[in-house]
Parts: C-alpha cells; structure tokens; sequence
C-alpha cells in the first residue's frame, strides 16, 4: 500500500515537473521570437497623454525636482503646486516620474480652481497604492466644497487586502451624495487607473467612478450641483492622508470621458503590464510557473 501511494506520488511530481520543463521550454522559445519581432503593442497603451481641445489640466510628473509641476496644456495658471508637511517625493513613477504622498503625512498637490472652467469635467489619474492594512480613509482629490474622492482600503486578514473607493458631489442644498465601488478591488503593486466625472443634465447631476476603464459605482440627483470653484487638490486638503502611494500622469478634462488609454486592455500574455508583450514577460510567467508547488493554485493553472 505505501510503495502504490510513493509511487503515485513521484508519477505525480514526475509529471509536474515534465510539464514546468515543457512550459520553461514554450515559454523561452516563444519569448526570444517575440524579443527579436520587437514585442507586440497593445492598442490602448500608447503612453503618456497628449493634450487635446478637452483638455483643461495634464500633469506628468515628470519634473523629478523643485515644487512646481508643469501643466502640459501649456496654460501655466495650473500648474500645480506642491503643499504639506512633508512634501510629496519624487519617485519613479508610471511613465518616468511620479510623485509619492506618504501616509500621515498632510501632503498633496495644489492644482488651483479647475472646476471653474467647466460644468462637466473627468478628473484621472494613475496611482500605486503603497501595502499597507488600514481602514481609515486616504483623500485622492478634493475639490473645495465641491467634490472629493477617496480610498478605503479593507482590512480583512488576507493577502492581498481590498480596497473601495469613495466619491462624493455635493447638491445644490449643501448635502452630500456619496457613491462607493465594491469592496472586493485587490490592493497589489501595479499601477492603475482611476477616474472620476461629473456631468449636469439639467436638473440631473450624473457621476461615476471607473477603476481600469471600468465603470464601478455611478449615482444621480436631481436638485442641482453646489460649487464655489475652489481649488483642486490631489491628495491631501489640509489633513492627514491614511494612505500612501504613487500618483503619475493626471489629466483634468471639461467633458466626461467613458474611455481611457494605458490603463487596461493589455495583451494576455502583458504580465508586467508594460504595454508590450516580450521576454520580460516570458521570462516572468516561467518563473512563476517555477514557484508553483500546488497544482491547484490559481497561479499554476493560469498558465
């Protein structure tokens, strides 16, 4: 009974292993013809904007010093304005530089009064959440007295965690409205794209969050938007953010965008989500494959 069982055993481990080689095997085959065809692009990721006529405010962060973040649009009254104590740090970000908000830290960015341009407006951006177990919630924008966004990161004793987002249009009578996405979002380290928008249809005010193209929570009212055009930050307003992580590649636009680049649509075979499929990404899905010692986990069966 126990030498059937042994045996049973090494076939199984035998075939495992047969079957990581042949995979090993596929994967570097495939990865050096695609390293000398030059890798293949995916459609939607084209890299940073470029301004076009809807386009009030876009930042790329790319300054890597100083205090000041030039508005690519080439209208200098919003550039924006680094604020808070400490200040945000330079770091690398999604496409060359990024700026990191630390938690506890009442840092952010000062990008002036933009929803004084426009009635409808997109607010986007790409953030990397930092890891960290908290349930307290971290400001992504805040409009004075107008609008904010904010994250809620959920602690439920797994890894990876979750994270909700809230989005809050303040009505023409002063309340508040406040949609929320789903709290089954995982908290990883990979960029993604966050976006929020507010369009009046009078007398409706129509707002929607999407998190990597998607839309996730949306919500409407019918007594008219409250807005006395202060400024617009990202990050904090004055108070502590719980949540830190890296901000890249913001743009502020006066219509309501439904799509979006660089942030979701990648190839299949994109493992690091770089825009391209090439050997970078073989070489990491044979590593992944290697690691694998439970047939059953998610992580070997998807490959």
């Amino acid at each position: 009974m126990r030498k059937t069982y042994a045996k049973n055993v090494f076939e199984k481990e035998g075939d495992m292993l047969n079957s990581k080689i042949f995979v090993v095997g596929v994967c570097l085959a495939f990865g050096i013809a695609m390293f000398f065809a030059g890798g293949a692009k995916a459609a939607p990721c084209l890299g940073e904007y470029v301004p076009d006529d809807d386009t009030i405010g876009l930042w790329h962060l790319n300054e890597n010093t100083g205090t000041t973040v030039v508005n690519a649009t080439g209208d200098d009254y919003y550039d924006g304005i680094l604020e808070g104590d400490p200040l945000p740090t330079w770091v690398t970000g999604r496409f060359d530089k990024g700026l990191h908000f630390s938690r506890f830290g009442d840092n952010g960015i000062n990008l002036g009064p933009l929803t004084s341009e426009t009635v409808n407006f997109t607010m986007e951006m790409n953030f990397k959440w930092d890891y960290a177990y908290i349930s307290e919630l971290g400001y992504l924008f805040v409009v004075e007295d107008a609008v904010f966004a904010r994250a809620n990161l959920v602690d439920h004793g797994l890894s990876p965690a979750t994270y909700s987002l809230q989005y809050s249009v303040r009505r023409h009578d002063g309340v508040w409205v406040t949609i929320e996405t789903p709290t089954d979002t995982p908290l990883d380290d990979k960029w993604h794209h966050l976006a929020f928008t507010r369009e009046w249809k009078d007398p409706n005010v129509n707002f929607k969050v999407y998190v990597d193209g998607v839309q996730k929570a949306s919500g409407s009212y019918g007594v008219g938007f409250w807005d006395p055009h202060g400024n617009a930050y990202l990050g904090s307003a004055g108070a502590l953010n719980s949540i830190g992580g890296v901000i890249d590649e913001v743009r502020f636009s006066k219509v309501v965008r439904t799509s979006f680049q660089n942030d979701w649509g990648h190839q299949k075979g994109d493992i690091n989500q770089d825009c391209y499929v090439d050997f970078k990404d073989i070489a990491q899905m044979a590593l992944d494959w290697l690691k694998c010692t439970n047939p059953n986990d998610p992580q070997c069966t998807g490959l």
